[in-house]
């Protein structure tokens, strides 16, 4: 592959069924010499699988903790060798997965960025799950440890009309349903797992609904959990509706949210039109 400029191609990768990878993605990987990537073996596998040769191909692993260290490295084999491609384990790169860091340093240093459209855990599970896109989507990554930052998490986010996307994993789902139901009882939920794979499985219904389908299960694989936005008609409607939301989602305090509200809109003031 000849290019006049440096150039780094991200490149997304099956996230579950192999065949999930395009043409063009194939063509790059046969030609390329340097592969950055999330886990060595693991790209090794797969351009086993695409009968891709490894010989004369150089790889440097780049994952999460090591990022920092390795970025002067892989900027200077790029200009020097011109190209390089970038992968994760699968998926999209930089969705949750490293290589922002890398990018933004690229692009600091002239090198041309081309990213190849692909497999998305996150977009497969969203137009899999039923819930409306119209008032846009939003995507969180994982889901916090910790339930009172969860909590936080469901009661900032899930008062907006657009949908959410999560990943969570399957030891914890049951605890962030149960949460979920408990705040948002009729909100309408999917749990996407396995997404591609054999096992593939989407179960959709009200948070309340799923929390007792799942009681007495055991999921496994990786989950993605898509989570309907706030009907228009249950936004807050006045300067009081307003201020519990805000409170309920924030750790600002009474005052400073009041002290902000002030700032933008009459207390007596409808903010229906707002939205």
């Amino acid at each position: 592959m000849s290019v006049e400029n440096p150039t780094l191609y991200i490149i997304p990768t099956p996230i579950g069924n192999k065949k999930d990878i395009t043409l063009r993605a194939i063509e790059i990987l046969k030609e390329i010499k340097m592969i950055v990537c999330e886990d060595t073996r693991n790209t090794k596998k797969l351009l086993n699988l695409l009968n891709i040769s490894l010989k004369g191909k150089e790889f440097i692993s780049f994952y999460k903790g090591k990022e920092k260290s390795k970025i002067k490295h892989i900027i200077e084999k790029i200009l020097n060798e011109k190209e390089a491609a970038l992968l994760s384990d699968a998926g999209t790169p930089l969705i949750s997965d490293p290589g922002y860091s890398l990018v933004k340093e690229a692009i600091r240093k002239r090198i041309k960025i081309i990213s190849l459209p692909g497999p998305s855990s996150v977009l497969t599970a969203l137009i899999s799950s039923g819930i409306s896109t119209e008032n846009g989507y939003a995507f969180l990554g994982f889901l916090p440890n910790s339930e009172e930052k969860m909590k936080r998490v469901f009661s900032r986010y899930l008062n907006l009309p657009v949908t959410t996307i999560f990943f969570e994993s399957p030891k914890r789902i049951k605890k962030s349903l149960e949460i979920l139901s408990k705040l948002f009882p009729d909100r309408e939920v999917a749990i996407c797992r396995e997404m591609t794979k054999i096992h593939e499985e989407i179960i959709r219904g009200k948070a309340l609904e799923i929390k007792e389908v799942l009681k007495d299960r055991e999921l496994k694989g990786e989950i993605t959990l898509v989570v309907e936005g706030i009907k228009k008609e249950k936004m807050p409607k006045n300067y009081d509706e307003l201020l519990s939301v805000l409170l309920s989602a924030t750790t600002l305090s009474k005052k400073k949210i009041e002290k902000i509200l002030k700032e933008r809109f009459s207390k007596d003031r409808d903010i229906s039109k707002l939205h």
